[in-house]
């Protein structure tokens, strides 16, 4: 609303006037006032005037004894219920039709904050039969004396309501057009009243529908119980629809005013959802922020036959902006690669370091777990970076100099999409809003301040949150720098999305005319401590995929819990497997291929049962939907019955259900099965 008044009121050369509706004592504080025209400077919003409606309290004053002498408005005694059920009804007060006389006797008893006027009301004397019943007498002034106004005290007793002082200082202070969002459409027609009743010039009204996002709390008072409940660390936690929030999450002004005006004046009211204004802030922040590296806490080691000591060179720090001049790049023998990079590359191949060059990796070494501790390389400085499928991004393993990072990212605060009055909050908290990532950063990281914006190589864009340097203090090794990540529109639910972007491991050649996935459950793996919990929480997205419907999603998990070898629980590939996603996507023979070979490199005998039905449900899975031709089919099958060999004899007769159910499959594809090896069916 302010950025659709400010522009325009400049595009008209007209002026912008900011008002505090400062009517109701109870609900005003001078700290929400300071907050709102901090907004307004973030927003790069200058008002021509600001001013508030107890500047004229006299005047209100006035046009309601003015109001009440041409018996517009009478004075009422009437208890709250009663009220309430006679507008129902269409009910006229008792006290409607007494005299003006009385009237203002009344008006007076209230202006003074006596016993008998605090009993008291003034009602517009409208129509009680009008089937719109905002405007069945509506109240416009009341009293109000427990609480001291923030600005005048205890000096006024009795206050004009909202619908009663808005057209009047509308009016007074020489508008001329008046924004209102359409919720308001119902009461339009009280503010006309209005103007007309005290003899007010006419100002011209125009209305717009109010901005609604999915997932989104904009009810203050709501937005006042997660912070008075410690659900959120204040009125700018960048999980809230505020100013402030949305900027400390890396909001650009730029993208809001774009935002906001390609919206426009529509009147039509639509739930959006966060991924429009995200994107559009990313193109914003994309040309002007620098790149930086930064690699997870679990990274591996890989040691390189480079220099002895490092060494040091310039980079630019935006590949195509010069104009953010250039950073140091400190090259040393060794460095720290992501896991998941470790995990992908194999023995022998070669790679490329961004920034620096080529190299083979010779040797890799796991611990019991599988996790890649250590990798030992050599340097191909002279190799073609198109040589190889492999980018991937380092951090120079300098222990003191590099930089200890949490990077934070938001999920929705809720877990319902459209919000209703009567929520019962409790119910609906999301209890992963948060999830902190432990990251090592390039030691120039150090050095920037709070609300800096950089992307940091693979992972996305951030945010300086917490500084390495605060105000007077020196660099604390027990409080690490917080980088909050900016979303950038690609997942339209905004999800968690805290892993290396695994689309970008093959580096730019293989993502060209590829467009990435949508992946609203992404980044799982940092919620766990352990590959169980990894597998159950993929099992669970699985659900929520499936509820969804989104089938690209749970394809996708079901890639990663492949290539992860977690096959621990069964719920997930049944959902996937249930969905008939192979139907519409064509993906049974690649996850029947990736299954294959992951669980062959396992080679896990105490898992043979789980790694022989999880196969054997893939390929069935394939072979029934007409997608594996016999020879796949039948790879499977033998790979299966490999598995199911190991297996314990208990276990047996369970492994050999399932074989005999996929080989049936197979038998009943009688068209297809010609060219299947006679020992095939057996």
């Amino acid at each position: 609303a302010a950025m659709l008044n400010n522009h325009y009121a400049r595009h008209y050369k007209g002026k912008l006037i900011v008002r505090f509706d400062d009517t109701n004592p109870s609900k005003e504080k001078m700290e929400f006032e300071e907050s709102m025209i901090k907004d307004l400077a973030t927003l790069q919003i200058k008002p021509d005037m600001v001013s508030h409606t107890s500047d004229y309290f006299e005047q209100l004053q006035a046009a309601m004894e003015e109001l009440i002498k041409k018996g517009k408005a009478y004075v009422d005694d009437t208890d709250v219920d009663t009220m309430r059920n006679e507008r129902d009804k269409g009910v006229c007060s008792k006290c409607r039709d007494q005299k003006v006389e009385e009237n203002l006797r009344r008006f007076g008893e209230m202006l003074k904050g006596s016993e008998e006027g605090l009993k008291m009301c003034v009602r517009g004397k409208m129509d009680m039969q009008c089937a719109n019943k905002c405007l069945r007498d509506p109240v416009f002034y009341r009293c109000k004396t427990d609480t001291p106004h923030h600005k005048h005290g205890f000096k006024y007793k009795a206050y004009p309501t909202y619908d009663f002082a808005c057209p009047v200082v509308d009016a007074l202070e020489g508008v001329t057009h008046a924004l209102r969002t359409i919720e308001y459409k119902d009461r339009a027609p009280m503010y006309e009243w209005v103007l007309e009743a005290t003899g007010s010039r006419k100002v011209e009204m125009v209305e717009f529908a109010k901005t609604q996002f999915s997932y989104t709390i904009l009810s203050k008072r709501k937005l006042t119980w997660f912070v008075e409940n410690g659900y959120v660390d204040g009125w700018d936690d960048p999980r809230f629809p505020t100013v402030q929030g949305v900027m400390r999450r890396g909001m650009t002004v730029e993208a809001l005013q774009d935002f906001v005006l390609t919206q426009g004046m529509s009147k039509a009211t639509n739930m959006m959802e966060w991924d429009k204004i995200w994107a559009i802030n990313k193109q914003k922040i994309d040309p002007i922020v620098p790149r930086y590296p930064a690699v997870a806490e679990d990274a591996a080691w890989l040691k390189l036959d480079g220099p002895a000591e490092p060494t040091t060179k310039m980079e630019k720090k935006h590949p195509k902006n010069d104009e953010l001049g250039e950073r140091l790049l400190i090259h040393s023998k060794d460095i720290y690669i992501e896991q998941e990079d470790a995990q992908a590359i194999e023995s022998g191949e070669q790679v490329t370091l961004l920034h620096w060059g080529n190299a083979y990796v010779d040797k890799i070494t796991r611990d019991k777990s599988g996790k890649v501790t250590e990798l030992v390389g050599r340097l191909n400085l002279e190799g073609n970076v198109k040589d190889t499928k492999k980018k991937i991004h380092w951090v120079p393993k300098l222990d003191e100099q590099v930089t200890p990072l949490i990077l934070r990212e938001f999920d929705h605060l809720v877990t319902k999409p459209k919000m209703e009055d009567d929520d019962d909050l409790n119910g609906i908290i999301n209890p992963q809003s948060v999830v902190d990532t432990k990251a090592i950063g390039d030691p120039l990281v150090k050095g920037l301040p709070k609300g800096t914006m950089m992307q940091l190589e693979r992972r996305g864009y951030f945010i300086v949150d917490r500084p390495a340097f605060q105000p007077g203090q020196g660099v604390s090794p027990s409080e690490p720098m917080v980088l909050v990540k900016i979303p950038d529109g690609k997942s339209k639910d905004m999800g968690m999305k805290s892993k290396v972007d695994p689309s970008k491991l093959q580096g730019a050649a293989g993502q060209k005319g590829e467009k990435a996935e949508k992946d609203p459950a992404g980044g799982v793996s940092r919620l766990c401590n352990d590959s169980q919990a990894e597998a159950t929480a993929y099992a669970d997205l699985g659900h929520r995929c499936r509820e969804k419907g989104n089938l690209v999603a749970a394809q996708d998990l079901m890639r990663r819990c492949l290539k992860k070898r977690q096959f621990q629980d069964f719920r997930f590939f049944d959902n996937v497997l249930e969905l008939k996603l192979c139907q519409k996507e064509k993906r049974c023979a690649e996850l029947c291929e990736i299954a294959q070979r992951e669980i062959v490199k396992h080679k896990d005998p105490e898992n043979s049962l789980r790694y022989t039905l999880i196969l054997a449900k893939i390929a069935k899975a394939g072979w029934e939907r007409r997608e594996m031709g016999h020879e796949d089919a039948w790879r499977a099958l033998t790979s299966a019955k490999g598995f199911s060999e190991k297996c314990a004899v208990g276990e047996q007769s369970q492994t050999h259900a399932k074989l005999a159910e996929f080989a049936d499959a197979v038998l009943r594809r009688e068209e297809e099965v010609s060219g299947l090896s006679p020992a095939g069916p057996q």
